[in-house]
This record gives structure tokens, sequence and C-alpha cells, in this order.
């Protein structure tokens, strides 16, 4: 409750009579969070927004089609690659910026996003838990149960202490079958993946989250932003690869 007071005042403080811009409102969320994770005594491993590209190493996982969890357009000309956690304030904050992205029809098939797991240490056990969870129910939905369970899990932010229950009952609503999910969180087969997608993301350089990676898939180029970036910064960063030649 502290927090929501908090990230109230900070947000609305302005006058009525003043124009407030998105990119404000992400900011002073982003800056809430990281304020009352302080008051906590609790270390806020979540990137800042770079204001440079990082060099990103020549082993870097692209997209597999049949593996990644892509929403839009699989063949894409541009790719973001995001390592996340579903418990990251900064992450529920880059979550709602590419949903905005993606629905502009400026960006329609020309931009894909890929979800790869990095749950941070300082949100255990609920962020692993969560990344299981989503696992499990793309097991059975697809990527369409997938994001639906993505974008309930970054919508919810009062989920309570039992994950799992949680987990049963949002997955219920995407049509996914109680006894199969139960049975799949109870054999905790993705916990493997999970850790991998982790310690991959840690060798390309994501030290925390949201890691983004832009991948031009007809030039092979790959820009590594990490940070809650906001919706102007993501638009200039996507029209410069698009405008771009290819090979």
């Amino acid at each position: 409750m502290a927090f929501t007071g908090q990230l109230s005042s900070s947000v609305i403080g302005k006058p009525a009579t003043t124009e407030v811009s998105q990119s404000d409102i992400d900011k002073k969320v982003a800056d809430s969070i990281e304020a009352y994770a302080k008051q906590q005594g609790t270390a806020v491993k979540s990137p800042t927004v770079s204001n440079s590209v990082a060099t990103v190493p020549s082993d870097f996982k692209k997209i597999d089609k049949e593996k990644d969890h892509i929403r839009g357009d699989k063949n894409a000309r541009i790719s973001i690659i995001e390592y996340s956690d579903y418990e990251c304030g900064f992450c529920r904050i880059f979550h709602d910026t590419v949903v905005k992205l993606l629905d502009m029809d400026a960006y329609k098939g020309k931009v894909n996003w890929v979800y790869r797991h990095y749950p941070l240490s300082i949100h255990e056990p609920n962020a692993t838990a969560l990344a299981i969870a989503s696992e499990c129910v793309a097991e059975q939905g697809g990527a369409d149960a997938f994001w639906k369970f993505t974008d309930a899990a970054f919508a919810d932010t009062a989920k309570g202490g039992d994950i799992k229950a949680w987990a049963i009952k949002k997955a219920k609503d995407f049509g996914v079958n109680e006894a199969k999910l139960t049975s799949c969180l109870e054999s905790n087969n993705y916990a493997e993946k999970v850790t991998t997608e982790t310690s991959e993301g840690t060798s390309f350089g994501v030290r925390g989250t949201p890691g983004n990676f832009f991948v031009d898939n007809q030039t092979g180029t790959v820009k590594f932003i990490p940070g809650a970036l906001p919706l102007e910064r993501l638009k200039t960063t996507i029209d410069g690869m698009l405008t771009a030649d290819a090979k």
C-alpha cells in the first residue's frame, strides 16, 4: 500500500494543466519502483535505459521459429528478443510499451517479439515459478495461451503467495486443462529450460531485466539496448533498422 501511494503521488503530482507524456509516466513509474526497492533494502537489478548500443557476442542465439515464444509475424524483418522476469516492475513497463508498438499499423508484419526467461534472484521463488508455469501453459495452448498468460502475469500485481494456484486459475481462462497443467507444474520439467535461457542471457551480456536485443533478420544486425525503453526510443531504434539496406 505504501508503494501505491508513493507511485500515485509521483506520477500525478503535476498540475492538471500540464501535459504528461508517456515517457514521463514510464520514467516516474520506474523511478518509483527503484525508490521503493531501496526503501526496503533490496538491490534493484534492472538496467537503466541505455543511450548506446552494447556489443553483441558472435554466438548470440537468434530466433528459433519452432521453440521460441514469438508474438507477431514469425517472418517479420525485425525481432525484439527480450530476456525478462515476470516479477520485474521495469519489465511490466516495457511489456506494455511493446504491446502498444505491435498494435500500430506501421509495424504490423514488420516486427515480432520473442520472450525469453531471466528470473532475478531478488524476485524468487515467484519469478521462476511463473516462468515454469508459462512453459506448462505453452505446452498445452501454444503461443496464443503463452502470451495470454504472460499478459495476465504482468497485469496482475497482486498474485498472492500461492503462484501455482494463481497460474492454474488464470490458465483455465485460456482453455488449458487443469489436471494436465497441475501435473506439468508438479513435474518441474521446465526448470532446466528456464535456467538455460538465463545462463545464455548472461553470456550474451544481460545483467538485469529487461535485456533487449533488436535483430534485423535480413541484414543480420543485432543491437543490445537494455532497459525499459520508452515508446519513442523503441520506434526510433526499429525505424532505423527498417530503413537500413538489406543484404
